[in-house]
């Protein structure tokens, strides 16, 4: 039997390091694809968050105007909130004068402190502000420890109430020659999902409210709220939306990856309910053919069910 020498182990071991990294490094790098006129996005992976995504698993994007710059969802870390700016100055170098923060998740809102530090004007819901200043250290612990998150990522200590303009209703803002509407929705996804509408090109950023490709997350959210406000969408009219995790969105049937998936989510607790089923078995209930095609299915619902059924109990 051939003999392997320590220096043997060391290179293999440095050898898959270096791969490690290499890859960790590839995957970080922000794309941001032009989908209309002054409307640009970060297309990120489909994927739980870990090691070598450092939670860069939600879309984010930008507006431009003549005169600013609005960001949509600031990312999961300063870290890559402070790449992500330098990569819209690649685009333009007019001022970040906006930062929209849809809600509250980790994967959207914890690179809030890169833009504090150019005096970004900050929006959220105050509903969201305060779960993201109570929950949000043990979870970025959480994620640190068993994710192998930087714990260089986000203090929240830095995060103030007088650093963020709380969004109640609505509100327009004007880029210089290009008005864009916020709008808080409520609960939905989450207790105060923000939307984004150019009206210039009848585009909208909806944050987590859906989801293309992806089973969409749902440990706090309103089921029945959440479906009603996607219903809005079937209605109005509109050309683009960029979702919260998938491919932009440009047809109406498209809205069917979240509201399918909702109304089984919704049905598979009411019938847990009524038989006593454990979540090993609503784990086994037979999905819709409509929704086969959707990533992250199990460990999605198993998340979210746990919590779900915290929230009922």
């Amino acid at each position: 039997m051939q003999k392997i020498f320590p220096n043997t182990f060391f290179l293999i071991f440095l050898t898959i390091f270096l791969l490690n990294k290499v890859t960790i490094a590839k995957e970080l790098i922000f794309k941001l694809d032009k989908v209309a006129e002054g409307i640009y996005y970060h297309k990120s992976i489909l994927d739980e968050p870990n090691i070598r995504n450092q939670g860069l698993i939600a879309n984010l994007g930008l507006i431009v105007g003549d005169e600013n710059i609005l960001v949509v969802d600031a990312g999961p870390s300063k870290i890559l909130a402070r790449k992500l700016i330098a990569s819209i100055k690649n685009i333009s170098n007019k001022p970040i004068r906006y930062l929209i923060l849809t809600h509250r998740h980790f994967d959207h809102a914890f690179g809030i402190e890169a833009f504090k530090e150019l005096n970004t004007i900050i929006y959220m819901s105050k509903k969201e502000f305060y779960y993201l200043k109570k929950d949000g250290p043990a979870i970025f612990n959480n994620l640190v420890k068993n994710r192998g998150f930087k714990n260089t990522g986000v203090n929240f200590n830095n995060i103030e109430e007088n650093d963020i303009n709380f969004l109640e209703d609505e509100k327009i803002l004007d880029l210089g020659n290009r008005k864009v509407l916020i709008k808080n929705l409520g609960a939905a996804h989450t207790m105060g999902d923000i939307i984004i509408y150019d009206y210039k090109t009848k585009t909208y950023f909806v944050g987590d409210l859906l989801f293309k490709g992806r089973a969409a997350a749902f440990t706090d959210a309103n089921l029945i709220e959440w479906r009603k406000k996607i219903n809005f969408f079937s209605k109005e009219p509109w050309k683009i939306i960029i979702p919260g995790h998938g491919e932009v969105i440009k047809k109406k049937e498209d809205l069917n990856d979240t509201l399918v998936w909702l109304k089984f989510v919704q049905k598979s607790i009411e019938r847990s309910l009524e038989n006593g089923d454990m979540l090993s078995e609503v784990l086994q209930y037979d999905m819709p053919k409509k929704i086969n095609h959707l990533e992250l299915k199990i460990i999605t619902l198993k998340e979210g069910l746990k919590r779900q059924f915290e929230i009922i109990k």
